[in-house]
């Protein structure tokens, strides 16, 4: 898997629901990627590689209990195959935008294995919220043997 998704990128909504998915972004995303429900609210693609086993991880980590089949439920009917235009466009399914909150601005995040479409605002609080915990968190992974 490659982890080439980084960076930020402040971009729009068009009035047909479309966003320009950024040329540094747009080379990462191939045919058979997903758009779909993201977590904290945001909208998340997935190149192919990345989809296939970020959804061999839920099944197997979400058999046979209530809420596994309910996140595997909300997962599946919240994903759409991913068509970009020759400009590079991306129709953005009403129900994720309407889940987001995602009106006009929006943030287009790189998140190392899939990008990220945030309503603008609700990114910068995310970020900011995010920041002020980033060496504490990471501090507890790094005492844990994850890093560094």
């Amino acid at each position: 898997m490659k982890f080439n998704f980084l960076g930020e990128v402040c971009s729009s909504i068009d009035d047909k629901d479309r966003i320009v998915i950024p040329s540094k972004f747009r080379d990462l995303v191939d045919e058979g990627s997903y758009i779909t429900k993201g977590c904290e609210g945001c909208i998340s693609i997935y190149p192919s590689e990345s989809w296939n086993e970020y959804v061999s991880s839920l099944l197997a980590s979400t058999k046979d209990s209530t809420s596994g089949r309910q996140i595997r439920r909300s997962i599946a009917s919240k994903s759409t195959p991913y068509e970009c235009d020759k400009s590079g466009r991306v129709k953005l399914p009403k129900n994720l935008l309407e889940l987001s909150g995602i009106t006009k601005q929006c943030m287009i995040v790189g998140a190392f294995d899939h990008l990220e479409i945030w309503e603008l605002k609700a990114w910068q609080e995310y970020d900011v919220a995010a920041n002020e915990i980033f060496e504490e968190e990471l501090d507890k992974i790094s005492m844990n043997g994850g890093m560094m």
